[in-house]
């Protein structure tokens, strides 16, 4: 008995191979969906310096990947550039490279994914990048996670996570110098104990002499002035009457005795003289009243 095809049923198996052919174009196209990713510090960064750990899972370990810290340039554009240039080595420690099927020279340079497409990296990073000239404080930079450059224009492996830098230190503030420290002049009354003088460390007063009369000082009343007693310089001018207070009497004396013994050591000195060297007496006169009644 021939099979009868009817038009309803001819279109119930249309629909169901228009259905079939749908699903498979759209698991070709549909690009895979990414992992996720977190760092254990997005904000307060030192713009001197930081470092930063960055974690991932569910990515798709059929693709490579680079972890890096990047220019955010939004969704479905690739975040360029990333700080310390391309690095496919990581040895500048700006970037990581996440590859379990690298190319034949990426042997030791890829780290490869952990179970379930994961990885854990730690990355270095500065606000200002001498190496490409970001500024992060200036432009929004992100830890960021693309496709390697075997799959360069695949954007199925970015992911994003913001970070912020904290605000530089001031620069210290200008410091007026205020005027020099007075220099206190200290003047030791007789017979006080001497103080060292205010604002010369190490300075000392010399002791006052103890030799002269201790003045107390006085108070005016209608001032409230108060008058210190013979200062050092007071002391050294009662000197000048001479040693020990006796003036200089004694010293004239002296001096004087000291002449009149010279001169009289003198006197001898030529009248032992002119006797040792026979000089003869002087002539008597004959005239003289004296001289004859001696005769």
């Amino acid at each position: 008995m021939p099979r009868v095809i009817t038009p309803g049923l001819r279109s119930l198996r249309f629909a169901v191979v228009l259905l079939t052919l749908s699903c498979g174009l759209l698991a070709v196209v549909s690009p895979a969906v990414a992992g996720s990713t977190s760092v254990s510090k997005t904000s307060g960064l030192n713009p001197a310096g930081d470092r930063v750990t960055v974690s991932g899972s569910g990515f798709d370990v059929t693709k490579g990947i680079y972890v890096a810290v990047c220019v955010d340039r939004g969704a479905g554009v690739a975040p360029s550039p990333c700080l310390g240039g391309v690095d496919t080595g990581g040895s500048g420690g700006g970037s990581a490279w996440i590859s379990s099927n690298p190319p034949a020279y990426g042997a030791g340079l890829a780290t490869p994914y952990g179970p379930g497409g994961s990885f854990t990296v730690t990355l270095s990073v500065v606000a200002h990048d001498p190496v490409t000239g970001t500024d992060c404080t200036v432009v929004r930079c992100a830890a960021v996670t693309r496709a390697d450059h075997t799959r360069a224009g695949d954007r199925s492996q970015d992911t994003r996570v913001g970070l912020s830098f904290a605000a530089p230190p001031p620069p210290p503030a200008a410091t007026s110098a205020g005027p020099p420290p007075r220099l206190a002049t200290t003047v030791a009354a007789p017979g006080a104990t001497p103080s060292p003088a205010v604002g010369i460390p190490g300075a000392t007063t010399a002791p006052a002499s103890t030799s002269a009369a201790t003045t107390p000082p006085t108070t005016t009343a209608a001032t409230g002035v108060t008058t210190a007693g013979p200062t050092e310089v007071d002391t050294l001018a009662a000197r000048s009457d001479g040693p020990d207070g006796f003036g200089w009497w004694p010293l004239v004396v002296a001096l004087a005795a000291v002449v009149a013994l010279v001169a009289a050591a003198g006197f001898l000195f030529h009248r032992n003289r002119r006797r040792l060297t026979g000089s003869p007496p002087p002539p008597v006169d004959r005239s003289d009243p004296s001289t004859k009644a001696g005769t």
